[in-house]
């Protein structure tokens, strides 16, 4: 428990410190100049006041790990995984295939971080103009930016839907 912890940490700051003295007179010897006392307890509350500095990093750090392991899915603002990429198949080569009206798209919600789960949509295509903005109209209502890559899952033939 913190017992331990402090009973560790004063037992190695005064090793530490005893080590460090007789460094420092022995420096001060050859180098013939003399050391105070109190420049080595100036030097010592120092070295210390970095030591603390660095244990209290190391625990803000290890609490923030903490809190991200607590996460369901961790953030993050890199690629999908394999698995994800397969789903959305954007691994495949860019189509120049026109899309139509009738077609059923999947992409990814540009208003979430690429990759989040909940970003992955898909929606029936009900109108196309290139012309216009948004250039797709979509059966659920949202609104795709120009460089949103979509993908066709299913093909309108003759009115009927097949899978693409």
């Amino acid at each position: 428990g913190m017992g331990t912890e402090e009973t560790d940490r004063a037992t190695w700051s005064k090793q530490l410190c005893s080590k460090y003295q007789k460094q420092r007179r022995r420096d001060s010897r050859i180098e013939q100049e003399p050391l105070s006392k109190s420049v080595l307890r100036t030097e010592i509350l120092f070295l210390n006041r970095i030591l603390d500095y660095a244990r209290e990093k190391e625990r803000q750090m290890t609490e923030d790990r903490l809190v991200d392991d607590d996460l369901e899915e961790p953030y993050r603002q890199f690629a999908p995984s394999p698995d994800e990429m397969m789903h959305l198949k954007l691994d495949s080569p860019v189509s120049k295939e026109p899309i139509r009206p009738g077609d059923v798209i999947a992409y990814s919600n540009p208003v979430y971080v690429f990759g989040d789960k909940r970003a992955k949509r898909t929606a029936k295509v009900l109108s196309v103009d290139p012309s216009r903005s948004p250039i797709l109209v979509l059966s659920n209502g949202e609104f795709l930016p120009e460089d949103t890559k979509v993908c066709r899952i299913a093909i309108a033939i003759n009115g009927q839907l097949e899978e693409h």
